[in-house]
């Protein structure tokens, strides 16, 4: 069973410090300028292992080597140097190890003290991540079963909406059962999608800012995403049934797939919704930005034109009712003019502007209506229908 409780060292760990210990007393022993405090701390560790055990924790074990380090001869320290740089490679990720490594001393050449210096950043780093690693872990191990918990949850809460559903509507079981399997295998893309990011075991900065993030965002992690996938699982079986996206590619009798091949697939989009979390939200933009597009175009051909009024007495004003030629070249003259004077909305309807898209030119629009690809779109990660 897993320990959430108060981390403490594995009983490896405890040995190794008891070595280490014997280690320094050995070392202290053949050194006649001995720090009387470092023999101090690590005599209270000593008692503290019989005692209190449970109180110890990695920083422990790196005081210990740091005064060992102290006491090593120049020619013992740095043939330890090296060891500890592998064991940084270990903990850290190749990126961060390589950075390191760029502007650390040359073992060979630097003197003493400087090596004796970056021999202790070392053992202090890595028992760090040690322990802030193994903190980490612990709290991304809580969300986890966290999340599986509430994933079973919401599909429990689903196969009863469908038991319901099947006792109004029993003729039409085979359409619940689609869409129960679909908003599953949602919530089974989302537990897996979030699990493998909380599993990812490499170290690019701070482990310490992980556990952070686990913990304050346990409720929007481990809750927020099986709800968000059933959701997401919903709409995709909507839009597939629809044909509003991935147009026949499944085929579909009723409401439901018509052949095992095609519920597999469906289910296999089910989980896609769900594992990747852009897919639905994006496919809802390009729908929308292609449904707002068609209700602008078909605003502009529709928007009635006004009369053209009477020039120097010419004649009477066509009525409201009357649709006036634009491209006529008798007194409403060329571009909605009539005698020098000229109809704004006549004009705007019968001359596409210059920075006009093609398939606006075509319509006669405003390029504001066309389903062009605008910079603020693509800032915001909207996907126009011209983009498609």
């Amino acid at each position: 069973m897993l320990n959430f409780g108060r981390p403490s060292l594995p009983d490896e760990a405890l040995r190794q410090l008891r070595c280490l210990l014997d280690d320094f007393f050995r070392l202290v022993g053949s050194v006649t300028t001995a720090n009387p405090v470092a023999i101090r701390q690590m005599t209270d560790l000593k008692t503290k292992i019989e005692q209190d055990r449970a109180s110890l924790w990695w920083p422990d074990i790196a005081q210990v080597e740091l005064c060992i380090v102290e006491v090593l001869q120049d020619d013992e320290m740095r043939q330890r140097i090296g060891d500890w740089r592998r064991r940084m490679g270990q903990v850290f990720s190749a990126a961060v190890f390589a950075k390191y490594i760029a502007d650390a001393p040359a073992i060979a050449t630097a003197k003493p003290a400087v090596l004796r210096a970056d021999l202790a950043d070392c053992i202090r780093t890595v028992y760090y991540c040690y322990g802030a690693y193994a903190i980490a872990a612990r709290s991304r191990a809580r969300v986890g079963k966290t999340l599986f918990i509430n994933g079973l949850a919401v599909i429990v809460v689903l196969a009863l909406s469908t038991w319901i559903a099947n006792h109004f509507v029993p003729s039409r079981l085979d359409l619940l059962l689609c869409i129960f399997g679909t908003a599953a295998m949602g919530v089974i893309g989302s537990v897996v999608s979030v699990q493998r990011r909380l599993q990812d075991p490499s170290i690019d900065g701070d482990p310490m800012y992980r556990y952070v993030q686990t913990t304050a965002d346990r409720f929007g992690v481990a809750i927020v995403s099986p709800i968000f996938g059933a959701v997401f699982g919903l709409v995709i079986y909507a839009l597939l049934v629809s044909k509003l996206l991935f147009n026949n590619l499944i085929g579909i009798a009723n409401g439901v797939p018509s052949s095992p091949n095609d519920v597999a697939l469906m289910l296999v989009f089910g989980f896609l919704a769900g594992f990747a979390e852009q897919l639905v939200p994006d496919a809802l933009t390009r729908i929308a930005a292609t449904a707002l597009s068609t209700v602008g175009a078909s605003a502009a051909r529709t928007a009635p034109t006004a009369p053209i009024p009477p020039a120097n007495g010419a004649g009477p004003a066509p009525s409201a009712n009357q649709t006036a030629d634009p491209t006529a070249s008798g007194a409403g003259g060329r571009n909605g003019s009539a005698n020098g004077v000229s109809n704004p909305v006549i004009a705007r309807l019968a001359r596409p502007p210059a920075d006009a898209t093609p398939e606006a030119k075509a319509q006669g629009q405003d390029p504001s209506l066309a389903s062009e690809s605008r910079p603020e779109s693509l800032q915001q990660g909207v996907v126009t229908d011209a983009n498609r």
